[in-house]
């Protein structure tokens, strides 16, 4: 479709689907129409998908994080539905996950557990921009792993016949039932039900100074895999013994926010650890900014 005439289709199926959008939702459509007709340079296959996308889009707030064709093997696969139970003493639903149990909220239904579920299988396809392990930084040696807003801890619950100890840090309540009823069977398991940040701890925070300090004084091999919807860099600044410490890897979410890549990766660097991006793009909105750009989404960082 030539450009004139993907502008024009482009605003008939703006103004036909969110006739009532308000102002704020208004220019975060009109940002993603401005993308989708001028595209970028350098990110033309990313595009390219975006725009074969936009006639399926119900919601302006459900575009695509991850802009790839491949993705539709996970959410047109209806055989991942039949992996949905649902376990009438919790009243929870639950995924078979690799022989065994990831619990959701009381509060999703089935659909909703199945399409989370489904999301978690596509961040960690060896093709996506959000798969955390890679050659250099994985559970391989490690004897502590540490899931910084776990959410549903799906990478702890992979974790747990690996690891010596798994500490998951959440302080969404919502989450807390699930995260007991997902790990009941398991006795290496730590829960720190407060949000991470800040240099001590409190009724509501916790440091990871806090959180790794009896691990490090043992001399333990720790992996810290942290997805705080873009708090990582407060976070951070209150792990100065932690980024010190020789014995740790980190795997760290740098999507969330514009810049979020560069901040964090000097930061690493700061501290004399490699650093390593995982492969492709993901897609995001700035809100300061009005608009969409491209981001890789996870780093990966370690001490030679």
């Amino acid at each position: 479709m030539k450009r004139d005439r993907f502008t024009v289709w482009c605003k008939k199926r703006i103004c036909s689907v969110f006739p009532k959008a308000s102002p704020k939702l208004r220019r975060k459509i009109n940002s993603y129409r401005r993308f989708l007709i001028y595209g970028q340079k350098g990110y033309e296959k990313e595009t390219d998908f975006l725009r074969k996308n936009m006639p399926r889009l119900k919601n302006p707030n459900a575009v695509p994080l991850i802009p790839y064709e491949w993705i539709e093997e996970y959410t047109e696969n209806e055989n991942i539905n039949k992996l949905c139970r649902k376990d009438t003493g919790t009243k929870s639903f639950y995924l078979e996950h690799k022989g065994k149990r990831l619990y959701f909220p009381q509060t999703f239904g089935g659909k909703e557990a199945v399409n989370a579920y489904k999301q978690l299988l596509i961040e960690q396809d060896s093709r996506s921009p959000h798969k955390y392990y890679s050659e250099t930084c994985n559970m391989e040696d490690a004897d502590v792993f540490v899931d910084v807003g776990c959410a549903e801890a799906i990478m702890s619950l992979e974790a747990v016949n690996q690891a010596e100890t798994i500490i998951v840090v959440e302080g969404m309540q919502v989450w807390f039932d699930a995260l007991k009823n997902t790990f009941r069977p398991y006795k290496n398991v730590d829960f720190i039900f407060k949000f991470a940040g800040g240099n001590g701890s409190d009724d509501s925070f916790i440091s990871l100074d806090a959180i790794l300090h009896p691990y490090m004084e043992q001399g333990k091999r720790i992996l810290i895999k942290m997805d705080v919807e873009g708090s990582e860099m407060s976070v951070l600044n209150g792990a100065r013994k932690a980024l010190s410490y020789s014995g740790s890897r980190w795997i760290c979410a740098a999507y969330h926010k514009y810049g979020d890549f560069e901040r964090i990766s000097g930061l690493f660097r700061k501290h004399g650890y490699s650093i390593e991006k995982s492969d492709h793009y993901m897609f995001r909105y700035n809100p300061e900014q009005g608009d969409y750009f491209f981001t890789p989404g996870i780093i990966r960082a370690w001490k030679e």
